[in-house]
């Protein structure tokens, strides 16, 4: 933990949770996912969108397609991004991230973007690379459809 959560880390997203009020306050009202949890993957998946990866996302998804151990997967979510490409979500040279097929600054797999990335600034796209509105809507939307119930919390830290 003390590697990934800095004190640098920490005073970002307080001064994320401050520039951000008026957007988590909306997101919060609309997922039931409270602005700490959002803004933590966000610092933890792409160091609040600094970090959003520069792989070509279909050359990452073809090779890990090919190789035999999780092909299924990777097969399908190669076939995901064509999707994505072709129901004109974004032009496929700009489809970027991980070696591994996260994508934007949720780091959110193909599939992962078709089933819960949202536009919540209502441009008409659905861009997890480079809207915080999107992307931070997206997360909470992601967490609200795997169950995430309002008032609750993650987790508590335990010491033995």
């Amino acid at each position: 933990l003390s590697t990934r959560i800095t004190r640098t880390v920490v005073n970002r997203g307080v001064a994320q949770a401050k520039e951000h009020r008026a957007l988590l306050n909306r997101i919060e009202d609309e997922y039931g996912v409270q602005r700490r949890v959002g803004l933590a993957i966000w610092a933890m998946e792409s160091r609040s969108g600094r970090t959003t990866g520069r792989e070509p996302i279909f050359r990452a998804l073809a090779t890990l397609a090919w190789e035999p151990r999780r092909a299924t997967y990777f097969r399908g979510e190669l076939f995901d991004a064509l999707t994505m490409v072709q129901r004109k979500h974004i032009e496929a040279r700009a489809m970027t991230g991980s070696w591994a097929g996260a994508m934007g600054q949720t780091q959110f797999m193909p599939s992962s973007y078709l089933k819960y990335a949202v536009d919540f600034d209502k441009d008409g796209r659905r861009d997890i690379w480079k809207s915080v509105p999107d992307a931070l809507a997206s997360i909470a939307n992601y967490l609200k459809g795997y169950g995430w119930q309002k008032g609750e919390t993650w987790g508590r830290e335990v010491r033995v």
